[in-house]
């Protein structure tokens, strides 16, 4: 998908899709492993945020979030309900997902300024602030945003690319 490739990305998830069909559960160090992700992640490039939406929810409700497991697993599908969320102008939403993706992720006070993952949450969580009016809060949650990607990913990531330009448009 990353590469542009939708029509492979769609082959390869209906191999998966039935490798999970006679495995449905197996355990992964960092990924919720359930269809429903990777069919969330294709539905987004037909347009259909709310599709998206609603089946990475399922997924999550599956694997038992709503009923307050928190698992270092959820970041991923989190940051994508966050984004989807926020596409479907559920910006109060948005803030909860980043904010328990970024929660899973802090492992102790160095995650907080040299984790990828905790960079990449912030900063959703930092587009739902803005979304919901809060200026003053997405600026601080950028800045630590930059640091976290800087340190994590590298400042060529295009994550840590786009804080900066969404920090530097608030500080202007």
């Amino acid at each position: 998908m990353r590469l542009g490739d939708i029509s492979g990305a769609r082959r390869s998830a209906e191999r998966f899709d039935r490798i999970a069909a006679h495995r449905p559960r197996w355990s992964s160090d960092d990924q919720l492993t359930d269809p429903r992700v990777l069919a969330a992640l294709l539905a987004l490039p037909a347009g259909d945020t709310a599709r998206a939406h609603d089946l990475v929810v399922q997924a999550l409700t599956s694997a038992g979030y709503f009923s307050g497991k928190r698992r270092k697993i959820f970041r991923s599908s989190l940051i994508l309900a966050a984004e989807t969320a926020l596409a479907l102008r559920h910006p109060a939403e948005a803030l909860r997902y980043a904010r328990d993706a970024r929660a899973v992720v802090t492992l102790d006070s160095l995650t907080e300024t040299r984790s990828a993952y905790v960079g990449e949450a912030r900063l959703v969580e930092a587009r739902a602030l803005l979304a919901s009016g809060d200026s003053a809060g997405a600026r601080s949650t950028l800045a630590r945003s930059v640091e976290a990607l800087r340190t994590g990913a590298g400042p060529a990531h295009p994550l840590t690319r786009e804080a900066e330009r969404l920090l530097a448009t608030l500080r202007s």
